[in-house]
């Protein structure tokens, strides 16, 4: 996927990488290793991986929870999210 930031992406789309990450859609190992790494630092949350390994502990149940918690912890640091977030636009 390899792009810059998180406003390169529409939300839509990046609920649809987290989906492929949790399914270990990828042809390899490295891949899925790549997609997790890429979408650690993309979201810029502190918990990282703990997002995708324990996410019990955020109350994550779907892809769409997980990025609410990353919309709603980049909302509270004031950091801009998606490229389709007009409300983060209008601020």
């Amino acid at each position: 996927m390899e792009r810059i930031s998180l406003q390169d992406f529409t939300e839509q789309e990046f609920i649809n990488f987290a989906h492929k990450i949790l399914l270990a859609e990828f042809e390899t190992t490295e891949g899925l290793m790549k997609a997790v790494t890429e979408f650690v630092l993309l979201s810029g949350h502190p918990a990282g991986t703990d997002l995708i390994l324990y996410p019990q502990d955020f109350n994550i149940t779907t892809p769409q929870s997980m990025v609410d918690v990353i919309k709603s912890w980049r909302g509270q640091h004031g950091l801009p999210c998606f490229r389709d977030d007009y409300h983060a636009i209008a601020l």
